[in-house]
């Protein structure tokens, strides 16, 4: 497994599976961007990691913002020089019925989910295209597999997600810059996903289910840390992990 030495950014990575790859990875020798939104989180994730002997910086990211995202990818080429893979981590999930209207939360979850991760891979292709190597990951869900119901909005941004990655990486082969490309497809992961959810009645049923099944966050760093590490010729493009008690 090849991880030693690459300069990988996580965005989310202040909680959840964010947090938990960002300290596997600087734990196999990578040296890790910590972005997120909450910076005073941010940094105490970096500074854990440095405190363990490994390199890491911070950096406070608004992903709904291509600008900041460009920002993001100066500030780790400024640090370390270059860019090797880009974990596209960030996410909110706000569960309802369609047919309340919470439009403002459709939008949300498309402007964080979606058009988030297409902004950092905006950001990151020109140096990856440039150096003819770079690895794009992120996080879809199994309800980009699956629709459910009271997840629409979440399904079609986790739905655009599979598709822009799958579109990539066919594109990346007929270009021939090396850039590879890894989607997961989590089940009921142990974070603080359902926090958002506004709909009392979902939120708990959905905690209730969570608390049942759910796996830790760490389980997902390590089909990470493995899609990173594969050799350069082989890309490991979707991974879909449940927990072993989960149904559906």
């Amino acid at each position: 497994m090849n991880i030693q030495g690459k300069v990988v950014i996580v965005t989310g990575a202040a909680s959840g599976i964010g947090q938990a790859t960002a300290y596997l990875l600087a734990e196999k020798g990578a040296k890790v961007i910590v972005a997120d939104l909450d910076a005073n989180r941010a940094q105490e994730v970096s500074q854990a990691i440095n405190a363990k002997g490994g390199d890491s910086q911070y950096f406070q990211i608004d992903v709904t913002s291509y600008e900041v995202n460009q920002k993001l990818v100066d500030f780790t080429i400024e640090k370390y020089g270059h860019l090797d893979a880009s974990f596209l981590c960030a996410g909110i999930m706000q569960l309802s019925r369609l047919s309340d209207i919470k439009v403002d939360e459709w939008d949300r979850q498309i402007d964080i989910n979606l058009k988030g991760v297409m902004y950092g891979i905006a950001a990151a292709m020109p140096v990856f295209k440039e150096q003819k190597h770079g690895h794009l990951l992120t996080v879809s869900s199994i309800a980009g597999l699956h629709p459910f119901i009271d997840t629409g909005a979440y399904c079609a941004s986790k739905w655009g997600v599979r598709v822009f990655m799958e579109v990539i990486r066919r594109e990346s082969a007929d270009e021939g810059t090396n850039i590879r490309t890894t989607t997961l497809y989590p089940g009921d992961i142990d974070t603080n996903l359902t926090a958002h959810t506004t709909d009392e009645a979902i939120k708990a049923g959905l905690e209730k289910v969570y608390e049942e099944v759910a796996i830790p966050a760490d389980r997902v760093a390590q089909a990470i840390a493995f899609a990173i590490g594969a050799p350069a010729d082989a890309n490991v493009s979707e991974i879909t992990i449940f927990p072993t008690k989960q149904v559906i």
